[in-house]
C-alpha cells in the first residue's frame, strides 16, 4: 500500500498482457489519489485504467470500467477541466447497459459541473429537477420558489438523520425497491 503509486506507475510503462487487473490496480491508486486530494494523480491514474480497458470489460469489469470513468470525470472537475469532464460523462452515458443509479453520480457531477464551475445555476436546479422527474420522483414545487424548498428540504431532512442514533442506521436493510 505504501508503495502503491510506484508500483502502477512500473506497471503503465511495462507489460499490457494482464489489462483488466492493471486497470483495476490504477482504480486503486486512483480512489487514494483522490482521498489524499491529489487530484491530477487521481486523474492521470484514472486515464491510465480506462486506456487498459476494452470493449468487453464494460460487461466482464464493468464496476471497474464505471468507477475509472467516474474518478476520471470528478477529477477533471476539480482540475476545471470542464471539457475532459464532460467526455467521461458522454462515453457513460452512451452506454445502453448500465441502470439509472450506475450513471447517478455522473448525473449529479454534471449538475456540479454546470452550478459551481460554469455559474449556471438555473441550469443546474433545471437539470436536478428533469434528472428527479427520470428517477420517478414527483415534484409540487413552484418554480420560482424551487431552489429556496429544495435547499429547506435538504435541511430538515439532515436535521432528521442526524437525530436518529447511530445504531438505528447500523440495523437498517438494503432496500429491494429500485425507485426507493
Amino acid at each position: 500500500e505504501e508503495d502503491l503509486f510506484t508500483i502502477v506507475d512500473l506497471i503503465n510503462n511495462g507489460n499490457t498482457l494482464k489489462r483488466p487487473e492493471f486497470a483495476a490496480v490504477n482504480l486503486r491508486a486512483a480512489e487514494k489519489a483522490r482521498e489524499i486530494s491529489a487530484f491530477q494523480a487521481a486523474s492521470d491514474y484514472a486515464s491510465e485504467g480506462i486506456q487498459l480497458l476494452k470493449e468487453a470489460d464494460w460487461v466482464h469489469n464493468k464496476e471497474t470500467a464505471l468507477t475509472l470513468y467516474s474518478i476520471g470525470a470528478e477529477a477533471e472537475l476539480v482540475l476545471g477541466n470542464v471539457d475532459a469532464a464532460e467526455r467521461y460523462r458522454e462515453v457513460v452515458l452512451s452506454r445502453s447497459n448500465l441502470s439509472p443509479f450506475e450513471i447517478l453520480p455522473l448525473q449529479i457531477g454534471k449538475a456540479k459541473a454546470l452550478g459551481d464551475v460554469e455559474l449556471k445555476s438555473k441550469e443546474a436546479l433545471e437539470y436536478c429537477l428533469k434528472l428527479l422527474k427520470n428517477l420517478g420522483c414527483r415534484l409540487t414545487w413552484a418554480r420560482p420558489l424551487a431552489l429556496p424548498q429544495a435547499a429547506a428540504k435538504a435541511i430538515r431532512v439532515i436535521k432528521k438523520a442526524k437525530a436518529l442514533p447511530p445504531n438505528f442506521y447500523e440495523s437498517m436493510e438494503a432496500s429491494n425497491d429500485t425507485k426507493q
